[in-house]
């Protein structure tokens, strides 16, 4: 009789075992995963320290950080798994390519680089093939942040490589272009300085939806090139001292405003005549130093006079069918915020970076301003338009993430302040909604729990009842 009531009690665990496992296994389909790797050193005095970046990259599984310690390494590094590689600052932290190769070859997905100067790649006397400074190929969703590349041929260089972040970087005096982007889209440039490279600050060839903002251009052969670029988004940077300053060629669907031009041989070319050269009234255009127009009137055709409004009453031609039809009297200081103001902080508390997201997701986040007020905040999935949130110290967003596919998105959070400045956080995740099959297996998976819990149910109460027979017999 004990046996028997043990037996029962062991059925009954097995019972709500089962019966947690069938209602835990829908959910465990779309858990969010988190990954955190291991950190790896480079220099310093540290025991088991790596004498080579190469090295600890070689050693290093995905997810894991290799961390360098200030020094020079004469070195050519390829980074070809999903790692954070991090220099202890960006003028003591050197890789060094003595006039040989690339200097850092990026081909994973993922990839962060931080806090190094990068500088010293092989020359090819103009003819290919060219080498790079950093050149990320065929990776997606990169950064690369507070660095400095010079003396390459490319000083940076995005060649089918999407969702990138290149920000805080000086890139100068390399022999070609500093920044290139090729077949690339949806990449973020901001808040760099380039300058006296030999060609191109920056060019675009042949990418979509990419944005050049808050970027200090200044003495290379020109400013920015597109080639067969479109939909791209020009703004809030200074372009000075280029034989021609913005070229759009073969390019169209692309906005330029809120940047300031300033002597610039040919400020500005465009061959097609449908690109944007402002954004509307009363927001303006661009601030070009040889516009020789007067500001006495305001409205949205400069016809209320006299009534100054800081935009020239007729517009600065580019080409003959292209117009900035609201030239800025006075220059803009880049990023769009006065002389002495202090930028507001932007942050996106939630998701954190890389998680998995399903569903309406709320996206959660915070902003203040020392110096101010934050007056708004808004919303962009993927470089899509800017949506206007809820709140603004705390805000959220309520995202229906059933609207698109299955994959890797970039989410952009910017702030604005009550002077115009602004800051602009970001964090990349990962969509996955269940697909139908995912759904069926799940169905098939509880219905088939359902069926073995009922199956053990009755088994133990025919068990219980044999035995009460059995106790009456």
């Amino acid at each position: 009789m004990e046996f028997e009531g043990a037996n029962m009690r062991n059925w009954s665990f097995v019972v709500a075992f089962i019966l947690f496992l069938g209602l835990l296994f829908p959910t465990l389909m779309i858990l969010p995963v988190n990954v955190s790797g291991s950190t790896l050193y480079v220099g310093g005095a540290g025991p088991g320290n790596y004498t080579s970046i190469q090295g600890a990259i070689d050693d290093a599984s995905p997810g894991d950080t290799v961390n360098v310690f200030s020094g020079v390494y004469y070195e050519n590094v390829i980074v070809n798994k999903t790692i954070s590689l991090v220099g202890e600052g960006r003028d003591t932290t050197i890789i060094d390519g003595n006039g040989s190769g690339n200097m850092v070859h990026v081909s994973a997905d993922w990839v962060n680089i931080s806090g190094f100067t990068v500088r010293n790649g092989g020359q090819s006397l103009g003819l290919p093939p060219h080498s790079m400074g950093v050149w990320l190929h065929y990776a997606q969703n990169c950064s690369v942040t507070d660095s400095s590349i010079s003396n390459n041929e490319f000083g940076l260089l995005l060649s089918s490589a999407n969702g990138t972040t290149i920000t805080g970087n000086v890139i100068s005096s390399n022999h070609l272009d500093g920044i290139t982007i090729v077949s690339s889209n949806h990449n973020t440039v901001v808040n760099n300085t380039v300058m006296s490279n030999w060609e191109f600050g920056i060019a675009l060839y042949y990418s979509a939806n990419n944005t050049l903002a808050d970027n200090n251009v200044s003495n290379n052969h020109d400013a920015v090139g597109l080639l067969y670029a479109s939909g791209n988004t020009i703004k809030e940077n200074t372009f000075s001292d280029h034989l021609q300053g913005v070229s759009l060629t073969h390019s169209e669907n692309n906005s330029v405003y809120h940047n300031n031009f300033v002597n610039n041989s040919q400020p500005a070319y465009d061959d097609t005549g449908a690109n944007e050269w402002d954004d509307g009234y009363p927001s303006g255009g661009n601030h070009w130093s040889d516009y020789a127009g007067v500001d006495d009137c305001s409205g949205l055709n400069q016809s209320d006079c006299p009534d100054p409004d800081g935009i020239g009453d007729t517009g600065y031609s580019i080409e003959p069918d292209s117009k900035d039809n609201y030239p800025l009297m006075e220059p803009l200081p880049v990023g769009g915020h006065p002389p002495g103001n202090q930028r507001p902080v932007c942050e996106i508390t939630h998701p954190e970076e890389h998680a998995r997201m399903h569903e309406t997701y709320s996206i959660t986040g915070s902003a203040h301003d020392e110096d101010g007020t934050v007056v708004a905040v808004d919303i962009s999935i993927d470089g899509g338009p800017w949506i206007p949130v809820n709140e603004t110290t705390s805000w959220s967003y309520e995202w229906d993430t059933t609207e698109v596919d299955n994959g890797e998105y970039t989410i952009h959070a910017r702030c604005l302040d009550d002077d115009g400045a602004y800051d602009i956080a970001s964090v990349v995740v990962d969509v996955h909604n269940p697909t139908e099959e995912e759904m069926m297996y799940g169905e098939i998976f509880f219905w088939t729990a359902v069926v073995l819990v009922v199956v053990i149910a009755i088994t133990g109460l025919l068990l219980e009842v044999k035995r009460r027979k059995k106790e009456e017999s």
